[in-house]
């Protein structure tokens, strides 16, 4: 029996008052995963200042937007806690009995005015929520929230105002519980009370992924030979409808798991039916290890997960492309609309080419892709013995990169089973992939965790009045808001420019007096469609290299223009002019095979970036586009055509 934490988070020091509450309750509502009869709290002012008196503290199950069976929670047997500066304390242990799968509900109320100078703060509008109300409201009752930003004012010049949730007072809760499942499994190796015992094991595996409606079963084999298991699908303690579809015995299934410490892939096989229910499955299985005694066998366990998730974060098929996947003995993983799951659809041995024009058959038999020419591209991973098979035609090649981001979100999902290091060489085997090429391009800047990290380092930086360091934050803010722009790869024009803006004006703090820059476009434009991330990669070429030479006076001009029925972007500089080799390239890359614009500027000191966009721009645009450079008396002008398009044509596209 131990203690666990059901839910925890990091405080956070912003070196003085960060909010002032009075007559006010603070609800935290979040799941919990445990089962056990004792909590606590983990009392946090840390980096405070000044004393916090929190005058009622209660603990509830969520129940609609009220907290039901509400329990007060002490420190030394007073309902009223008063926290030293500074101080970090366990409540008393509260009987209070929990259960994996529900929601817990932490209340705290404040009745005198007080700064609040330690919080926990998080940017997230799902899992745990935080609420606050005017009154005590800890008995959990409904109330109207405040909005956060009356609370504190400094959220409403923030990049995401909604999305932010903090708390103060704790900082996390913990459970006693006594049904780990490794000291559950030990008692039924040891005989004692198996069906007791076994009973627990099953709540509280049905508690551990009670929100994953794509984990059909969990099952777990001891080394006494006892199958403990919870059956989403059928919802039977005494008969597994998954078992009898694998090829080995449960004797065989736990000899191979139970022999080394690696986890183990068990691909598609017979489809499973029990009753009215039916579905594919494949599975993931491991050793369960104590790690007081890592020699010490206890058992495995093993996750079964439905091949319609496969299908899911492969993306839905279209005319234009499908994804699946085949085990290393040429069956069929999954792939959507096709009856040959669980079958064989490449015989072992055969040649490349033999390959390819199976996997094209398997890609045409599902009626998705017509009669078509394919492309095939494929990528196979020896450890987890998986081939990642790609059937597309050219037109659709710039859809990959939202079928990879699902395929890394799947991937991130069957981490949360323990199958981390299995799904990293899977993830690399995705991203290998010939048409990953195109989210190799565009991913350059994607990391969600920076541009969250951002608000928090502006919000410090506001308080300790930093001007300068305040407009960078918001021009990175900015600029990391349209890189990302929810995964889409087209924008508007307005917001490229905005892009383009903010990272000048990131390279004006970093660069004092080497350039000021002007741009202009006309008002009806600013709502048409454009690819994403064109004109960046061209000003940051023109500051390296273009304004190598001078340190001032540097100038970039930028022009949004319509012709005719065309878009046309301008960007000029006053730098060093580029060299005329170098503009034969760029006419050149306009032209060839994709392969020859990726190799274009090996061993160049300048021109990824002109690759990049030029790739990219063909890619989306095929030949319906113009990009070139021309030497002005005074520099450099890169000119940019493209189709021009209406919103809402380029919305339903």
């Amino acid at each position: 029996m131990k203690w666990v934490s059901s839910f925890k988070y990091v405080p956070i020091n912003y070196n003085g008052r960060v909010v002032t509450v009075k007559d006010h309750t603070q609800r935290v509502n979040f799941d919990n995963n445990l089962n056990g009869s004792k909590i606590r709290l983990h009392l946090c002012n840390r980096y405070a200042g000044k004393p916090l008196c929190l005058d009622r503290v209660t603990v509830g199950v969520a129940e609609g937007d009220r907290a039901a069976g509400v329990t007060n929670v002490t420190l030394g047997g007073n309902s009223r806690i008063i926290l030293a500066p500074g101080q970090e304390i366990f409540s008393d242990e509260i009987a209070f009995t929990v259960h994996a799968g529900e929601r817990l509900v932490v209340s705290t109320y404040v009745e005198q005015e007080q700064d609040i100078e330690s919080i926990c703060c998080f940017w997230a509008r799902t899992g745990a929520l935080v609420s606050f109300g005017v009154g005590d409201r800890t008995e959990g009752e409904a109330f109207e929230e405040a909005a956060l930003t009356d609370l504190l004012p400094i959220l409403r010049d923030d990049a995401l105002p909604d999305q932010i949730m903090f708390f103060f007072g704790f900082d996390a809760l913990q459970v006693y519980t006594d049904d780990g499942i490794v000291e559950l499994v030990d008692r039924i190796n040891a005989g004692e009370d198996v069906a007791g015992n076994r009973k627990l094991l099953r709540k509280t595996l049905r508690g551990l992924f009670y929100t994953k409606d794509y984990v059909k079963f969990i099952s777990i084999i001891t080394e006494s030979g006892e199958l403990a298991f919870y059956d989403q699908l059928t919802a039977s303690t005494t008969q597994t409808s998954w078992l009898d579809s694998m090829k080995l015995s449960q004797t065989e299934l736990y000899e191979e798991i139970s022999g080394d410490n690696k986890t183990h892939l068990f691909a598609t096989g017979e489809k499973v039916i029990f009753g009215s229910n039916s579905c594919y499955l494949f599975h993931i299985g491991h050793r369960i290890i104590d790690y007081r005694d890592v020699e010490k066998q206890c058992g495995v366990v093993v996750v079964s997960i439905d091949e319609k998730l496969l299908e899911e974060v492969c993306s839905p098929p279209t005319e234009n492309g499908l994804n699946f996947i085949v085990d290393s003995a040429g069956y069929l993983v999954s792939c959507a609309g096709s009856d040959s799951l669980g079958e064989s659809v490449c015989p072992e041995g055969v040649n490349e080419a033999a390959k390819r024009e199976a996997y094209q058959e398997t890609a045409r038999q599902t009626g998705f892709l017509g009669d078509r020419e394919l492309s095939v591209y494929s990528v196979y991973d020896d450890k987890t013995g998986w081939e990642i098979i790609r059937a597309t035609n050219q037109n659709e090649l710039v859809q990959g990169l939202h079928q990879q981001q699902k395929i890394l979100g799947f991937i991130m999902l069957l981490s949360l089973l323990s199958v981390l290091p299995m799904m990293e060489r899977l993830k690399k085997s995705v991203v290998k992939q010939k048409n990953a090429e195109i989210a190799a391009l565009e991913a350059q800047i994607n990391p969600h965790f920076l541009y969250n990290t951002l608000d928090t380092i502006y919000m410090l930086a506001r308080m300790n009045g930093e001007e300068i360091t305040m407009k960078m934050i918001q021009a990175l803010s900015k600029f990391m808001k349209v890189s990302l722009s929810k995964g889409s790869d087209v924008i508007s024009v307005a917001d490229e420019l905005e892009h383009v803006k903010s990272y000048m004006e990131i390279q004006k703090i970093r660069n004092a007096d080497l350039f000021q820059y002007e741009i202009r476009c006309e008002e009806h434009l600013k709502q048409a469609p454009v690819l994403k991330l064109i004109l960046q990669p061209l000003v940051e070429n023109a500051i390296k290299h273009g304004f190598a030479k001078i340190y001032q006076d540097g100038n970039i001009d930028i022009r949004v223009w319509q012709d005719d029925q065309e878009l046309v972007f301008e960007i000029e500089n006053n730098g060093e002019q580029m060299k005329p080799e170098v503009i034969e390239l760029i006419q050149m890359m306009v032209k060839e095979d994709l392969s020859a614009v990726r190799g274009a500027f090996r061993g160049q000191e300048s021109g990824y970036g002109i690759g990049n966009v030029i790739s990219r721009l063909r890619l989306k645009y095929e030949d319906r586009i113009a990009f070139y450079y021309t030497s002005e008396e005074n520099g450099t002008c890169c000119t940019i055509r493209i189709p021009l398009q209406e919103p809402e044509k380029a919305a339903d596209r």
